[in-house]
């Protein structure tokens, strides 16, 4: 690690720049967010060729099988900020396109060496590096993909190593254990020297702070705390951004020369995070960075598209929590009648199906059973049901077969063919639903209250209600299953992210 520090000291000196340098960017800055916040209806909607992209990704634009014809307001935003170089922090609802906008402005990059990855971007799990990899084979179907995007996870590093070293990729999609592993292991392959920009995606759960306010009750056992479990996510940026820090002597360095540019992107960006990052961290420049927010909040995005409700689940009985109101209207079909198809088998490791035999369920029997109802009555393709980070996939895929669902894990949504022809549930625990992106999902199923409270309700609650178009959003419906001790437990986080609780049909088996 000492010589990739020396060559970021040196790389640092050879493009200091005086103090006239630093008012002019400081006032560039200035100049830039104005014209962000001015920008709050741009007419006529920009195309992509207007937001600086290269030809060839605006052709591969128009056979997109989605067919994208415009950019959203966010992408509108977003790319000619990536495509200046800046440093950015991305801060809007899911589903407004920012993922796909960041993938976009990254493929637009110039590739100053074909033996070396131009742009590493960090996901918080395998599946969202696979699925936002799909969307570059989509992009570009028939070309040799290698070359453009890879993925680096841990579940088979035998096979992506060489891969990387063979051929680097335009665009590396890794999640940040694979990161350290691959630094750890052939810190070479990365060639971080040439890197022109990294992404974090889900910053604020990859990079985890805390308020000033708790910051200043725990101090100490914090700063310690952090010191000895930084996480990889942390770890690898003060890898990359080592010698960025700097002392009040030292002269100013433009942070476009002096390192790969830094893009922070998440619906939920906590301030505190904001403030470390770009006042504590030493990964940017302190006065040359741009923030891009939505216009609207989440709510005022998905709350036409979007209910919730919350059934109070005991041993014998389902019940809508107490004030909630009457839906408006009927958002979704029933799904398809006279579907034939065969329940999948359960394919269990033996010892763990004993293991399973013999010991209690976690999941209470009558929420799997409403959710097998409800599946059938209103689903008309895909849902998805998350279980808490300790709960044991696998045990709730069995279960859920046990009653007649259709279930399946997350791998299931990479391997698919084609959509279903039946209502299909996908299960998946809270982290790992992330980013998730399903075209079909109407339903989301929330299993107890999640941790970390709104914010990531927020996220789960995000994989519904996402962007159809530039201008048009799915519906979607989100149910939370609580047990009575919970009730006002989910009462408060629907209060807290200002949405009403609506009644759910409890269908009698």
């Amino acid at each position: 690690m000492g010589s990739l520090q020396k060559c970021w000291r040196i790389r640092c000196r050879q493009f200091s720049s005086t103090k006239a340098t630093f008012s002019h960017s400081f006032e560039a800055r200035h100049a830039w967010e104005d014209n962000l916040k001015n920008a709050k209806a741009p007419a006529p909607t920009k195309s992509f060729e207007d937001l600086g992209l290269h030809p060839p990704i605006v052709s591969a634009l128009q056979a997109f099988p989605q067919s994208i014809k415009a950019p959203t307001r966010t992408q509108q935003l977003l790319i000619p900020a990536v495509v200046d170089g800046r440093d950015i922090f991305l801060h809007d609802s899911t589903g407004s396109g920012k993922s796909f906008g960041l993938v976009l402005a990254l493929l637009n990059r110039t590739r100053m060496k074909q033996n070396a990855i131009t742009s590493i971007f960090i996901v918080p799990h395998r599946d969202l590096a696979y699925q936002f990899h799909h969307w570059v084979e989509r992009l570009f179907a028939g070309s040799s993909i290698d070359s453009i995007a890879q993925v680096l996870t841990r579940d088979s590093p035998e096979l992506y190593l060489p891969s990387l070293s063979k051929s680097p990729p335009h665009l590396l999609f890794a999640t940040p254990q694979a990161l350290m592993d691959a630094w750890g292991k052939q810190p070479d392959i990365l060639r971080l020297d040439t890197l022109s920009a990294i992404v974090v995606d889900e910053a604020d759960y990859l990079i985890s702070t805390v308020d000033a306010s708790r910051r200043a009750r725990n101090s100490p056992r914090l700063n310690k705390k952090k010191k000895q479990h930084p996480g990889e996510t942390r770890e690898f940026l003060n890898v990359v951004y080592g010698n960025n820090a700097q002392s009040e002597d030292d002269e100013y360095v433009d942070p476009r020369n002096r390192s790969p540019q830094l893009i922070l992107s998440s619906a939920t960006l906590p301030e505190h995070l904001v403030d470390y990052v770009s006042d504590e961290s030493g990964w940017i420049g302190r006065d040359d960075w741009v923030r891009i927010s939505g216009t609207t909040s989440s709510r005022q995005r998905t709350s036409s598209v979007v209910s919730h409700s919350v059934l109070v689940v005991s041993e014998d009985l389902v019940r809508n929590i107490t004030g909630a109101r009457q839906s408006s209207e009927n958002d979704f079909r029933p799904a398809d009648e006279g579907t034939d198809d065969p329940v999948p088998e359960s394919v269990l490791d033996p010892a763990l199906a004993q293991k399973y035999a013999q010991t209690p369920s976690p999941f209470n029997p009558l929420a799997l059973e409403t959710i097998a109802m409800i599946l059938a009555a209103e689903v008309p393709s895909i849902a998805l049901l998350v279980v808490p980070s300790t709960a044991p996939v696998q045990r709730a895929i069995l279960e859920l077969r046990e009653v007649g669902v259709h279930a399946h894990g997350l791998d299931w949504v990479k391997a698919r063919d084609g959509r279903p022809s039946g209502p299909t549930l996908i299960v998946s625990t809270w982290a790992n639903t992330r980013g998730l992106d399903v075209r079909e999902l109407s339903h989301v199923f929330v299993f107890g209250i999640p941790d970390g409270g709104p914010s990531t309700y927020v996220h789960i609650a995000g994989r519904v209600g996402r962007l159809e178009s530039s201008a048009k959003r799915r519906r979607g419906k989100v149910v939370l299953l609580v047990a009575p001790r919970e009730e006002e437990a989910a009462r408060e986080l629907l209060q807290t992210i200002k949405e009403e609780p609506v009644l759910q049909e409890i269908i009698d088996g």
